[in-house]
Protein backbone atom coordinates (compact mmCIF):
# COMPACT_ATOMS: atom_id res chain seq x y z
CA UNK A 1 0.00 0.00 0.00
CA UNK A 2 1.12 3.65 -0.76
CA UNK A 3 1.70 5.98 1.59
CA UNK A 4 -0.17 9.20 1.54
CA UNK A 5 1.67 12.04 1.83
CA UNK A 6 -1.43 14.26 2.76
CA UNK A 7 -2.21 12.05 5.44
CA UNK A 8 1.79 11.93 6.93
CA UNK A 9 1.76 15.74 7.11
CA UNK A 10 -2.06 15.70 8.77
CA UNK A 11 -0.73 13.45 11.23
CA UNK A 12 2.60 15.19 12.18
CA UNK A 13 0.44 17.78 12.81
CA UNK A 14 -1.94 16.05 14.94
CA UNK A 15 0.98 14.26 17.04
CA UNK A 16 2.79 17.74 17.78
CA UNK A 17 -0.82 19.37 18.49
CA UNK A 18 -3.03 17.38 20.51
CA UNK A 19 -1.97 17.70 23.44
CA UNK A 20 -2.63 21.08 23.82
CA UNK A 21 -6.03 21.44 22.05
CA UNK A 22 -8.38 18.64 22.64
CA UNK A 23 -10.22 18.72 25.73
CA UNK A 24 -13.01 16.18 25.23
CA UNK A 25 -15.81 17.52 27.15
CA UNK A 26 -15.39 20.71 25.77
CA UNK A 27 -13.98 20.16 22.47
CA UNK A 28 -13.68 22.62 19.68
CA UNK A 29 -14.69 21.75 16.09
CA UNK A 30 -11.50 19.15 14.79
CA UNK A 31 -9.03 21.18 13.28
CA UNK A 32 -6.55 18.27 13.53
CA UNK A 33 -5.29 15.26 11.78
CA UNK A 34 -8.09 12.99 12.71
CA UNK A 35 -10.39 15.05 10.68
CA UNK A 36 -8.73 14.05 8.01
CA UNK A 37 -10.58 10.83 6.73
CA UNK A 38 -7.58 10.07 4.45
CA UNK A 39 -5.24 9.36 7.97
CA UNK A 40 -7.68 5.83 8.27
CA UNK A 41 -6.79 4.79 4.67
CA UNK A 42 -3.11 3.94 5.16
CA UNK A 43 -2.19 1.61 7.72
CA UNK A 44 0.50 3.37 9.06
CA UNK A 45 -1.07 6.21 9.81
CA UNK A 46 -4.20 5.02 11.17
CA UNK A 47 -1.45 2.71 13.09
CA UNK A 48 0.33 5.64 14.07
CA UNK A 49 -2.81 7.52 15.73
CA UNK A 50 -2.69 4.80 18.34
CA UNK A 51 0.45 5.31 19.04
CA UNK A 52 0.02 8.60 20.14
CA UNK A 53 -2.05 7.23 22.62
CA UNK A 54 0.42 4.64 24.36
CA UNK A 55 2.80 7.45 24.15
CA UNK A 56 0.79 9.80 26.35
CA UNK A 57 -0.13 7.26 28.79
CA UNK A 58 3.07 6.54 29.39
CA UNK A 59 4.48 9.63 31.33
CA UNK A 60 4.52 10.25 34.94
CA UNK A 61 3.16 13.33 36.58
CA UNK A 62 1.27 14.81 33.36
CA UNK A 63 -2.25 13.56 33.88
CA UNK A 64 -1.39 10.32 32.14
CA UNK A 65 -2.74 7.11 32.76
CA UNK A 66 0.87 6.42 34.28
CA UNK A 67 0.18 9.34 36.11
CA UNK A 68 -2.42 7.34 38.52
CA UNK A 69 0.73 5.36 39.83
CA UNK A 70 2.03 8.83 41.71
CA UNK A 71 -1.03 10.66 42.17
CA UNK A 72 -3.13 7.65 43.97
CA UNK A 73 0.38 6.63 45.95
CA UNK A 74 0.51 10.36 47.03
CA UNK A 75 -3.44 10.42 47.86
CA UNK A 76 -3.20 6.83 49.84
CA UNK A 77 -0.93 5.60 52.46
CA UNK A 78 2.15 4.44 50.11
CA UNK A 79 4.57 7.26 49.86
CA UNK A 80 5.49 10.65 51.86
CA UNK A 81 6.98 13.61 50.67
CA UNK A 82 10.09 15.71 51.11
CA UNK A 83 8.66 19.38 51.77
CA UNK A 84 9.15 21.83 49.26
CA UNK A 85 7.68 20.48 46.21
CA UNK A 86 7.73 23.66 43.40
CA UNK A 87 4.67 21.81 41.78
CA UNK A 88 1.57 22.91 44.26
CA UNK A 89 -0.59 19.38 43.48
CA UNK A 90 1.96 17.11 44.86
CA UNK A 91 1.85 18.22 48.31
CA UNK A 92 -2.06 18.54 47.62
CA UNK A 93 -2.33 15.22 46.54
CA UNK A 94 -0.06 13.88 49.13
CA UNK A 95 -2.18 15.95 52.10
CA UNK A 96 -5.38 15.11 50.80
CA UNK A 97 -5.93 18.92 50.23
CA UNK A 98 -7.03 18.83 46.16
CA UNK A 99 -9.26 21.97 45.27
CA UNK A 100 -10.32 23.27 41.81
CA UNK A 101 -6.98 25.79 42.24
CA UNK A 102 -4.20 23.54 43.01
CA UNK A 103 -4.64 21.21 40.11
CA UNK A 104 -4.89 23.48 37.00
CA UNK A 105 -3.55 21.50 34.32
CA UNK A 106 -2.06 17.79 34.10
CA UNK A 107 -4.87 16.24 35.80
CA UNK A 108 -5.82 12.49 34.92
CA UNK A 109 -9.52 13.64 33.86
CA UNK A 110 -7.47 15.64 31.32
CA UNK A 111 -5.43 13.23 30.10
CA UNK A 112 -8.45 10.38 30.38
CA UNK A 113 -10.40 12.54 28.25
CA UNK A 114 -7.85 13.76 25.52
CA UNK A 115 -7.27 9.65 25.29
CA UNK A 116 -11.03 8.87 24.83
CA UNK A 117 -11.32 11.53 21.86
CA UNK A 118 -8.70 9.62 20.27
CA UNK A 119 -10.10 6.43 20.78
CA UNK A 120 -13.14 7.61 19.45
CA UNK A 121 -12.03 9.13 16.40
CA UNK A 122 -10.34 5.52 15.62
CA UNK A 123 -13.45 3.96 15.89
CA UNK A 124 -15.54 6.64 13.37
CA UNK A 125 -12.61 6.46 11.37
CA UNK A 126 -12.57 2.51 11.08
CA UNK A 127 -16.07 2.52 10.43
CA UNK A 128 -15.66 4.58 7.17
CA UNK A 129 -12.37 2.95 6.07
CA UNK A 130 -11.85 1.42 2.87
CA UNK A 131 -7.82 1.19 2.45
CA UNK A 132 -6.70 -0.59 5.58
CA UNK A 133 -5.63 -4.28 5.47
CA UNK A 134 -8.77 -6.01 7.11
CA UNK A 135 -6.57 -7.30 10.08
CA UNK A 136 -4.81 -3.85 11.29
CA UNK A 137 -9.17 -2.12 10.93
CA UNK A 138 -10.57 -5.35 13.46
CA UNK A 139 -7.39 -5.13 15.98
CA UNK A 140 -7.26 -1.38 15.41
CA UNK A 141 -11.08 -1.38 16.84
CA UNK A 142 -10.04 -3.50 19.49
CA UNK A 143 -7.48 -1.22 20.39
CA UNK A 144 -9.43 1.75 20.58
CA UNK A 145 -12.34 -0.20 22.91
CA UNK A 146 -10.00 -1.63 24.83
CA UNK A 147 -8.07 2.37 25.49
CA UNK A 148 -11.81 3.89 25.91
CA UNK A 149 -12.85 1.51 28.56
CA UNK A 150 -9.26 1.91 30.27
CA UNK A 151 -9.63 5.28 30.51
CA UNK A 152 -13.06 5.07 31.83
CA UNK A 153 -12.22 2.65 34.57
CA UNK A 154 -9.69 5.33 35.81
CA UNK A 155 -12.49 8.34 35.47
CA UNK A 156 -15.09 6.50 37.35
CA UNK A 157 -13.08 5.13 40.26
CA UNK A 158 -10.83 8.48 40.57
CA UNK A 159 -14.22 11.06 40.09
CA UNK A 160 -17.07 8.93 40.60
CA UNK A 161 -20.42 10.60 37.96
CA UNK A 162 -18.31 11.25 34.60
CA UNK A 163 -19.18 12.53 31.55
CA UNK A 164 -19.71 9.70 29.10
CA UNK A 165 -18.50 10.64 25.50
CA UNK A 166 -18.87 7.58 22.94
CA UNK A 167 -18.05 10.56 19.97
CA UNK A 168 -16.32 13.07 18.48
CA UNK A 169 -19.09 15.07 18.33
CA UNK A 170 -18.76 18.84 19.23
CA UNK A 171 -21.64 19.18 19.57
CA UNK A 172 -23.04 16.44 21.96
CA UNK A 173 -19.90 16.61 24.05
CA UNK A 174 -19.81 20.07 24.97
CA UNK A 175 -23.71 19.35 26.31
CA UNK A 176 -22.76 16.01 28.64
CA UNK A 177 -23.04 16.03 31.98
CA UNK A 178 -21.82 13.65 34.21
CA UNK A 179 -23.33 10.51 34.06
CA UNK A 180 -24.76 8.25 36.54
CA UNK A 181 -21.29 5.25 37.69
CA UNK A 182 -23.65 2.40 37.03
CA UNK A 183 -23.99 3.37 32.92
CA UNK A 184 -20.36 4.35 33.02
CA UNK A 185 -19.62 0.50 34.38
CA UNK A 186 -22.15 -0.68 31.43
CA UNK A 187 -19.72 0.51 29.15
CA UNK A 188 -16.73 -0.50 30.72
CA UNK A 189 -17.81 -3.67 30.61
CA UNK A 190 -19.29 -3.86 26.94
CA UNK A 191 -16.12 -2.21 25.44
CA UNK A 192 -13.89 -4.67 27.29
CA UNK A 193 -16.34 -7.66 25.57
CA UNK A 194 -15.85 -5.86 22.00
CA UNK A 195 -12.14 -5.40 22.50
CA UNK A 196 -12.10 -9.04 23.73
CA UNK A 197 -14.10 -10.55 20.80
CA UNK A 198 -11.69 -8.16 18.14
CA UNK A 199 -8.02 -7.95 19.42
CA UNK A 200 -5.18 -10.73 18.24
CA UNK A 201 -4.78 -13.65 20.34
CA UNK A 202 -1.03 -13.13 19.27
CA UNK A 203 1.53 -10.08 20.52
CA UNK A 204 1.69 -8.50 17.95
CA UNK A 205 4.34 -6.17 16.17
CA UNK A 206 3.69 -2.82 14.87
CA UNK A 207 2.62 -3.26 11.70
CA UNK A 208 -0.16 -5.22 12.93
CA UNK A 209 0.53 -8.07 10.99
CA UNK A 210 2.80 -10.26 12.60
CA UNK A 211 3.81 -11.66 15.91
CA UNK A 212 5.91 -10.37 18.25
CA UNK A 213 8.07 -11.25 21.19
CA UNK A 214 6.92 -8.06 22.46
CA UNK A 215 4.16 -7.17 24.68
CA UNK A 216 3.19 -3.56 23.97
CA UNK A 217 0.23 -4.16 22.03
CA UNK A 218 -2.84 -5.34 23.37
CA UNK A 219 -4.18 -8.70 23.15
CA UNK A 220 -7.12 -10.50 23.67
CA UNK A 221 -5.73 -10.93 26.78
CA UNK A 222 -4.90 -8.36 28.01
CA UNK A 223 -9.11 -7.23 27.67
CA UNK A 224 -9.64 -10.60 29.51
CA UNK A 225 -7.60 -9.11 32.51
CA UNK A 226 -8.76 -5.59 32.33
CA UNK A 227 -12.42 -7.58 32.29
CA UNK A 228 -11.23 -9.84 35.33
CA UNK A 229 -10.55 -6.42 37.16
CA UNK A 230 -13.82 -4.53 36.00
CA UNK A 231 -16.17 -7.61 37.31
CA UNK A 232 -13.83 -8.03 40.81
CA UNK A 233 -14.88 -3.88 41.06
CA UNK A 234 -18.51 -4.52 39.68
CA UNK A 235 -19.02 -7.37 42.54
CA UNK A 236 -19.39 -10.12 39.15
CA UNK A 237 -17.22 -12.65 41.29
CA UNK A 238 -18.41 -15.43 39.00
CA UNK A 239 -17.06 -13.75 36.00
CA UNK A 240 -14.06 -12.23 37.83
CA UNK A 241 -13.18 -16.07 38.59
CA UNK A 242 -13.78 -17.05 35.04
CA UNK A 243 -12.07 -13.97 33.15
CA UNK A 244 -8.93 -14.61 35.35
CA UNK A 245 -9.17 -18.55 35.23
CA UNK A 246 -8.49 -17.89 31.36
CA UNK A 247 -5.43 -16.04 32.07
CA UNK A 248 -4.25 -18.39 34.74
CA UNK A 249 -4.35 -21.33 33.10
CA UNK A 250 -3.07 -19.96 29.59
CA UNK A 251 0.97 -21.27 28.79
CA UNK A 252 1.55 -17.77 27.61
CA UNK A 253 1.79 -16.28 31.04
CA UNK A 254 3.55 -17.37 34.13
CA UNK A 255 4.59 -15.73 37.58
CA UNK A 256 8.30 -14.99 36.98
CA UNK A 257 10.77 -14.89 39.67
CA UNK A 258 10.69 -11.25 41.85
CA UNK A 259 13.62 -10.16 39.92
CA UNK A 260 12.73 -11.11 36.68
CA UNK A 261 8.78 -9.46 37.26
CA UNK A 262 9.47 -6.23 35.85
CA UNK A 263 11.84 -6.82 33.19
CA UNK A 264 10.21 -6.40 29.53
CA UNK A 265 8.40 -9.05 27.79
CA UNK A 266 8.83 -10.88 30.86
CA UNK A 267 6.22 -14.28 31.26
CA UNK A 268 4.48 -12.17 33.97
CA UNK A 269 3.32 -9.80 31.72
CA UNK A 270 -0.04 -9.27 30.41
CA UNK A 271 0.44 -5.94 28.86
CA UNK A 272 2.97 -2.98 29.10
CA UNK A 273 3.64 0.36 28.08
CA UNK A 274 6.94 0.94 26.15
CA UNK A 275 8.51 4.13 27.05
CA UNK A 276 10.18 5.66 23.98
CA UNK A 277 13.05 8.47 24.02
CA UNK A 278 13.56 10.10 20.65
CA UNK A 279 11.44 7.18 18.60
CA UNK A 280 13.56 4.47 20.68
CA UNK A 281 12.70 2.28 22.72
CA UNK A 282 13.49 3.45 26.67
CA UNK A 283 13.13 2.56 30.43
CA UNK A 284 9.97 2.40 32.21
CA UNK A 285 9.53 5.87 33.82
CA UNK A 286 8.92 4.73 37.46
CA UNK A 287 13.02 3.84 37.63
CA UNK A 288 13.74 7.47 37.34
CA UNK A 289 10.90 8.82 39.72
CA UNK A 290 11.32 6.69 42.26
CA UNK A 291 15.09 5.41 42.16
CA UNK A 292 16.64 7.91 45.20
CA UNK A 293 20.37 9.11 44.57
CA UNK A 294 22.90 8.76 47.34
CA UNK A 295 21.93 11.68 48.84
CA UNK A 296 18.38 10.78 49.88
CA UNK A 297 15.19 12.60 48.63
CA UNK A 298 15.38 16.36 47.92
CA UNK A 299 14.84 19.66 46.09
CA UNK A 300 18.19 19.64 44.22
CA UNK A 301 18.09 16.18 42.46
CA UNK A 302 14.54 16.63 42.39
CA UNK A 303 13.61 13.29 44.00
CA UNK A 304 10.89 14.16 46.56
CA UNK A 305 9.00 10.86 47.00
CA UNK A 306 9.97 8.04 49.46
CA UNK A 307 8.09 4.65 50.55
CA UNK A 308 6.45 5.45 53.93
CA UNK A 309 7.73 3.87 56.99
CA UNK A 310 4.31 2.77 57.92
CA UNK A 311 4.21 0.96 54.73
CA UNK A 312 7.62 -0.39 55.00
CA UNK A 313 6.74 -2.23 58.54
CA UNK A 314 4.30 -4.58 57.08
CA UNK A 315 6.62 -6.45 55.45
CA UNK A 316 8.13 -9.53 57.38
CA UNK A 317 11.68 -10.39 57.62
CA UNK A 318 11.24 -13.71 55.55
CA UNK A 319 9.09 -11.53 52.82
CA UNK A 320 11.82 -11.59 49.58
CA UNK A 321 9.49 -8.58 48.61
CA UNK A 322 11.31 -6.22 50.74
CA UNK A 323 14.66 -7.39 49.82
CA UNK A 324 14.32 -7.51 45.71
CA UNK A 325 11.04 -4.38 45.16
CA UNK A 326 12.87 -1.99 47.77
CA UNK A 327 15.84 -0.45 48.33
CA UNK A 328 17.11 2.33 50.47
CA UNK A 329 19.71 5.01 51.14
CA UNK A 330 21.21 6.09 54.32
CA UNK A 331 22.39 9.76 54.93
CA UNK A 332 23.07 12.41 57.82
CA UNK A 333 20.43 14.81 58.78
CA UNK A 334 20.96 16.62 62.20
CA UNK A 335 24.27 14.69 63.31
CA UNK A 336 22.26 11.39 63.34
CA UNK A 337 21.76 8.79 59.92
CA UNK A 338 17.94 8.68 58.47
CA UNK A 339 16.95 6.05 56.33
CA UNK A 340 14.91 6.44 53.24
CA UNK A 341 13.16 3.14 51.39
CA UNK A 342 11.67 3.48 48.25
CA UNK A 343 10.14 1.46 45.15
CA UNK A 344 12.53 -0.61 43.22
CA UNK A 345 10.40 -3.20 41.29
CA UNK A 346 11.82 -1.03 38.19
CA UNK A 347 16.07 -1.25 38.41
CA UNK A 348 17.12 1.71 35.99
CA UNK A 349 17.37 5.09 37.45
CA UNK A 350 18.93 6.92 34.22
CA UNK A 351 18.65 7.59 30.80
CA UNK A 352 20.19 6.32 28.00
CA UNK A 353 20.95 2.76 28.66
CA UNK A 354 19.60 -0.12 26.43
CA UNK A 355 15.49 -0.89 27.43
CA UNK A 356 15.24 -3.74 29.94
CA UNK A 357 12.16 -2.82 31.52
CA UNK A 358 8.59 -1.39 30.40
CA UNK A 359 5.75 0.06 32.31
CA UNK A 360 3.20 -3.34 33.02
CA UNK A 361 -0.12 -2.18 33.05
CA UNK A 362 -1.71 -5.78 33.51
CA UNK A 363 0.45 -8.78 35.12
CA UNK A 364 -0.75 -12.23 36.34
CA UNK A 365 -0.28 -11.81 39.67
CA UNK A 366 -2.74 -9.42 40.43
CA UNK A 367 -4.88 -12.29 38.31
CA UNK A 368 -4.40 -14.74 41.23
CA UNK A 369 -5.18 -12.27 43.44
CA UNK A 370 -8.65 -11.53 41.70
CA UNK A 371 -9.53 -14.88 41.44
CA UNK A 372 -8.80 -15.74 45.34
CA UNK A 373 -11.18 -12.81 45.91
CA UNK A 374 -13.57 -13.59 43.74
CA UNK A 375 -13.34 -17.29 45.04
CA UNK A 376 -14.11 -16.26 49.16
CA UNK A 377 -16.73 -14.23 48.14
CA UNK A 378 -18.47 -17.46 46.42
CA UNK A 379 -17.56 -18.86 49.81
CA UNK A 380 -15.12 -21.42 48.00
CA UNK A 381 -12.33 -20.79 50.57
CA UNK A 382 -10.01 -23.81 49.92
CA UNK A 383 -9.51 -22.13 46.06
CA UNK A 384 -9.17 -18.74 47.27
CA UNK A 385 -6.45 -19.63 49.81
CA UNK A 386 -4.62 -21.70 47.09
CA UNK A 387 -4.85 -18.61 45.13
CA UNK A 388 -3.09 -16.50 47.81
CA UNK A 389 -0.48 -18.53 48.52
CA UNK A 390 1.08 -18.84 44.72
CA UNK A 391 1.59 -15.32 45.75
CA UNK A 392 2.79 -15.67 49.48
CA UNK A 393 4.93 -18.55 48.16
CA UNK A 394 6.91 -16.72 45.29
CA UNK A 395 7.68 -13.50 47.95
CA UNK A 396 9.28 -16.44 50.14
CA UNK A 397 6.68 -16.73 52.41
CA UNK A 398 5.05 -20.28 54.04
CA UNK A 399 1.28 -21.03 53.10
CA UNK A 400 -1.47 -19.64 54.93
CA UNK A 401 -4.11 -21.81 56.39
CA UNK A 402 -7.04 -18.78 56.91
CA UNK A 403 -10.22 -20.71 56.54
CA UNK A 404 -12.96 -18.30 57.51
CA UNK A 405 -14.47 -15.93 54.98
CA UNK A 406 -13.47 -12.54 56.71
CA UNK A 407 -9.63 -13.93 57.66
CA UNK A 408 -9.60 -14.59 53.97
CA UNK A 409 -10.42 -11.09 52.60
CA UNK A 410 -8.45 -9.13 55.29
CA UNK A 411 -5.07 -11.69 54.45
CA UNK A 412 -6.03 -10.96 50.32
CA UNK A 413 -6.42 -7.37 51.06
CA UNK A 414 -2.75 -7.32 53.13
CA UNK A 415 -1.44 -8.96 50.07
CA UNK A 416 -2.72 -7.29 47.67
CA UNK A 417 -1.41 -3.60 49.07
CA UNK A 418 2.36 -5.83 49.16
CA UNK A 419 2.11 -7.00 46.13
CA UNK A 420 0.69 -4.14 43.90
CA UNK A 421 2.17 -1.53 45.25
CA UNK A 422 3.12 1.75 43.65
CA UNK A 423 1.24 0.15 40.13
CA UNK A 424 -1.62 2.23 38.67
CA UNK A 425 -3.09 2.81 42.25
CA UNK A 426 -4.50 -0.09 43.56
CA UNK A 427 -4.00 0.30 47.15
CA UNK A 428 -6.35 3.41 46.75
CA UNK A 429 -8.74 2.13 44.62
CA UNK A 430 -9.25 -0.78 46.92
CA UNK A 431 -9.31 1.22 49.67
CA UNK A 432 -12.21 2.91 48.49
CA UNK A 433 -13.93 -0.37 46.84
CA UNK A 434 -13.89 -2.09 50.09
CA UNK A 435 -15.48 0.78 51.61
CA UNK A 436 -12.07 1.09 54.47
CA UNK A 437 -10.89 4.46 52.71
CA UNK A 438 -12.69 6.53 55.50
CA UNK A 439 -11.17 4.68 58.47
CA UNK A 440 -7.96 3.88 57.15
CA UNK A 441 -7.76 8.05 56.20
CA UNK A 442 -8.94 9.52 59.03
CA UNK A 443 -5.56 8.59 60.50
CA UNK A 444 -2.91 8.63 57.37
CA UNK A 445 -4.15 12.07 56.66
CA UNK A 446 -3.57 13.60 59.71
CA UNK A 447 -0.24 11.82 59.76
CA UNK A 448 0.43 13.03 56.58
CA UNK A 449 -0.14 17.02 57.82
CA UNK A 450 -3.49 17.33 56.49
CA UNK A 451 -7.38 16.28 56.58
CA UNK A 452 -9.73 13.73 55.94
CA UNK A 453 -13.72 14.19 55.09
CA UNK A 454 -15.43 11.27 53.13
CA UNK A 455 -15.56 13.73 49.96
CA UNK A 456 -11.92 13.63 49.36
CA UNK A 457 -12.28 10.21 48.26
CA UNK A 458 -12.90 11.62 44.59
CA UNK A 459 -11.16 14.23 43.22
CA UNK A 460 -12.46 17.19 41.94
CA UNK A 461 -12.18 18.78 38.71
CA UNK A 462 -10.28 21.66 37.71
CA UNK A 463 -11.16 25.23 37.83
CA UNK A 464 -10.09 25.16 34.22
CA UNK A 465 -12.18 22.00 33.05
CA UNK A 466 -15.05 23.75 34.86
CA UNK A 467 -15.44 26.64 33.01
CA UNK A 468 -15.33 24.92 29.61
CA UNK A 469 -18.69 23.40 30.04
CA UNK A 470 -22.13 24.55 32.19
CA UNK A 471 -23.28 20.95 31.85
CA UNK A 472 -20.57 20.00 34.00
CA UNK A 473 -20.78 20.20 37.69
CA UNK A 474 -17.73 20.09 40.74
CA UNK A 475 -17.48 16.82 42.45
CA UNK A 476 -19.70 16.89 45.36
CA UNK A 477 -18.29 18.32 48.30
CA UNK A 478 -15.72 20.72 46.62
Amino acid sequence: MQTNHKSILFLTLFITSFSSCQKLVEVDAPKNAISDKTVFENDGTAIAVMNGIYSKMNKMENGSTSSVTLYAALSADELALYPGSPDPKIPAYYKNDLNYNNITSGSIWDGAYNNIYVANSVLEGMEGSKGLSPAVKVQLSGEAYFIRALNYFFLVNLYGNVPLALSTNYAENSALERAPKDKVWNRIEIDLKKAKDLLSEKFLDGSLLSESSERVRPSKWTAAAALARTYLYMKKYQEAESASSALIENPLFSLEPLDKVFLKNSGECIWSLQPADNGLASNAEEGRYFILPAEGPGLASGKLYFLSKSFYDLFGNADQRKYHWINSVTVIENGAPAIYYYPYKYKIGIEDVPAMEYSQVFRLAEQYLIRAEARAEQGNFSGAVDDLNQIRNRAGLSDTTLSGKQEILDALMKERRLELFLEYGHRWLDLKRTNRVDDVMITASILKGGSWESYKALFPLSGTELKKSLALKQTEGY
